[in-house]
């Protein structure tokens, strides 16, 4: 049914219950690619939150989240690009210039909704290849 999709929502409620149950799964992957290839991802309150980069959730008020807290996230959205990136260099493109033009070229945004520039693919690249050598 996702691969049809020409728009996905996803509801509120509690955040984090929601990103324990989809993050990780194939379905959050699916919808990552699929946002990644263009396709609009909206949400209300935990559906938006979860679908971003980054999500805080829980922690002691007026206190400043970890380092930890925050970067599973964009692991996981660096992990769905990555694909992407890969399926680019498998059709030729090798060099950072190459491959930050081809995304651009096919509609897709880069992390912060903005251009692709050399520098998204070699950090994108370079947190792909530090989160492998964690595994």
């Amino acid at each position: 049914m996702l691969d049809r999709a020409t728009g996905i929502f996803l509801t509120g409620g509690n955040q984090l219950r929601l990103s324990t149950i989809l993050g990780g799964t194939l379905v959050a992957q699916k919808i990552r690619r699929r946002n990644a290839t263009g396709v609009h991802v909206a949400g209300t309150s935990a559906g938006a939150s979860i679908m971003s980069e980054h999500m805080v959730a829980g922690g002691d008020s007026n206190v400043s989240p970890s380092e930890g807290s925050v970067s599973r996230n964009a692991d996981a959205h660096a992990a769905d690009l990555v694909e992407v990136v890969e399926d680019i260099q498998s059709s030729g493109s090798t060099s950072l210039r190459a491959i930050a033009a081809e995304p651009n070229a096919r509609g897709i945004l880069a992390r912060r909704g903005g251009t692709w520039q050399v520098s998204n693919v070699r950090e994108l690249l370079a947190r792909h290849h530090s989160n492998r050598k964690s595994v």
